[in-house]
């Protein structure tokens, strides 16, 4: 015996309590009461959209259903909570003739199988995809509205490095109270003052000179970690739907990664900036953690593939910056069949060039503090470049920020492609003067090293990505075969076919 199909959907349930699933349940068992269909089956994807392509499992299922015979009719609330995509409903019209399936909503019966059926369904699919295309560009809109007008924080949950006033009933995070106007008797939203947080804050600014100094992200992630700092949102439950459609209780995250810290420097919040689209769009009235200056530095380093690339969970000195002879491939290190330590070249079809990692390291680590040591050290602080008219890039660079502010209010309803377009090009404008701007971070890498009484103690006390970092602003390190030349013997000067078995090339002779 065939079955009856009741389709149940609604988009977003919030606070979990099937309201509008409920109404759409009520309707649909009188609709099939007086239809006279029995033997009904129920199929509820609650807290689902049907428009962003991800997968509903109540929705599969009856699908299944349907192609094993097992359903005659299916009964919804209105088509467009079956489906919002005209692809999704012609495979679903195909699988409809073919089992001549039955179809009926609460606002009348579709006949599928006839042209003018799955003509009319196709014209309620497309609007309906009309509507949410529609309603995400109002949405955006308004977003872009919100950013530019004002710099009142939106923030959902509590960020890493501010802290406000609970809500006095959930004790919650909040930032807007509502209250009563003593004169109008209406409801307002008092803003909250957003304060910095007395111990993440710190650890936020330390952070920001460690990464501009040269310690890995995976580094600040580990100290965080072994210190016992989380996330913001550690020991918070959340629900969220499981594999099987049901929803189950979680705890939220708390360790910290190095893509975890990535994200959390790039955010411009930190600087008192506010973001639209992962773009500056002004300034917030809220206390910034750290300077513009650093912020964006940070930015500018994480950017960089050469800087975040290479080091990411490195744990020896040379690994990812020593270079192969033959191949100009990187070293890699490695245990040797010996047990010694190796730097050795790894690329698919060399592999043949290695040497003793700690004799390596020894020798790196004496040229390095003995460049540091000399008197011309300071001249490294220097920039590469000569230094631009500051003044006039920060006066450009305040022009164009205003002029993002009066985009948002002159276009807040003007169709989004055209305003990300203008925010674009203004973006492009402010990211050139920026980078201009931008302390190439010398001091910052070789802070606490360059004067210090002993360098080599100084260099010591660094964390590995700083002296990573350090050598590799240094120097070039090439490593070339030397068969059997030396005898075994280790002698990094020794000359084989014109080439000396380790070749370091300062970058400020090249």
């Amino acid at each position: 015996m065939t079955a009856t199909a009741m389709y149940l959907r609604q988009s977003k349930d919030t606070e979990d309590n099937q309201l509008a699933i409920t109404r759409q349940r009520e309707a649909c068992l009188k609709l099939c009461q007086e239809k006279g269909w029995g033997n009904i089956v129920e199929y509820c994807d609650n807290d689902r959209s049907a428009s962003n392509g991800k997968p509903r499992p109540a929705y599969q299922r009856m699908l299944a259903d349907i192609k094993a015979g097992k359903i005659s009719a299916v009964v919804c609330w209105h088509q467009d909570r079956l489906h919002r995509d005209v692809a999704e409903l012609l495979v679903f019209a195909g699988i409809a003739v073919e089992r001549n399936l039955k179809l009926a909503t609460v606002s009348g019966d579709i006949d599928l199988a006839s042209d003018d059926g799955e003509f009319m369904a196709i014209v309620q699919a497309a609007v309906a995809r009309k509507e949410v295309r529609l309603k995400s560009a109002r949405q955006k809109s308004a977003n872009l509205q919100r950013a530019t007008n004002g710099g009142r924080p939106w923030w959902p949950a509590r960020p890493f490095g501010y802290d406000a006033d609970a809500d006095p009933l959930t004790g919650k995070w909040i930032t807007t109270l509502p209250e009563v106007d003593p004169d109008t008797g209406k409801v307002i939203k008092r803003q909250q003052a957003i304060r910095l947080h007395p111990k993440e804050a710190k650890l936020l600014r330390t952070a920001y000179a460690n990464f501009n100094s040269g310690t890995a992200l995976y580094e600040i992630a580990d100290r965080w970690n072994k210190a016992g700092v989380r996330t913001p949102c550690a020991g918070r439950k959340f629900k969220r739907r499981g594999v099987d459609g049901e929803y189950e209780e979680r705890e939220a995250g708390g360790k910290w990664s190095g893509s975890r810290v990535r994200e959390l420097l790039l955010l411009g919040r930190n600087a008192g900036l506010r973001e639209y689209g992962g773009q500056v769009v002004g300034t917030g009235d809220w206390p910034a953690i750290v300077s513009e200056g650093t912020w964006r530095l940070a930015r500018v380093k994480i950017n960089s593939k050469r800087t975040t690339g290479p080091y990411r969970g490195r744990k020896h000195l040379l690994s990812g910056i020593a270079r192969c002879g033959l191949c100009d491939g990187l070293f890699t290190s490695h245990v040797s069949a010996r047990g010694k330590r190796q730097y050795a070249c790894n690329t698919e079809g060399c592999r043949r060039v290695s040497r003793d990692a700690v004799k390596l390291d020894e020798l790196i680590i004496a040229a390095v503090v003995a460049r540091l040591s000399r008197e011309d050290a300071a001249l490294l602080l220097q920039p590469d470049e000569p230094v631009a008219d500051t003044d006039t890039l920060r006066e450009q660079r305040r022009a164009l920020e205003d002029r993002l502010v009066q985009l948002g209010k002159d276009f807040a309803n003007a169709p989004p492609a055209f305003t990300q377009a203008a925010v674009a090009d203004i973006q492009g404008k402010l990211d050139d003067i920026n980078n201009q701007l931008e302390d190439p971070g010398k001091v910052n890498v070789y802070e606490d090293v360059i004067g210090a009484d002993d360098v080599a103690k100084a260099f010591a006390g660094l964390d590995l990505g700083r002296r990573r970092t350090i050598v590799d602003a240094l120097m070039v390190i090439t490593v070339n075969p030397v068969g059997r030349s030396t005898g075994g013997v280790w002698d990094p000067d020794a000359i084989v076919n014109g080439k000396r078995a380790v070749d370091v090339v300062w970058r400020e002779d090249l």
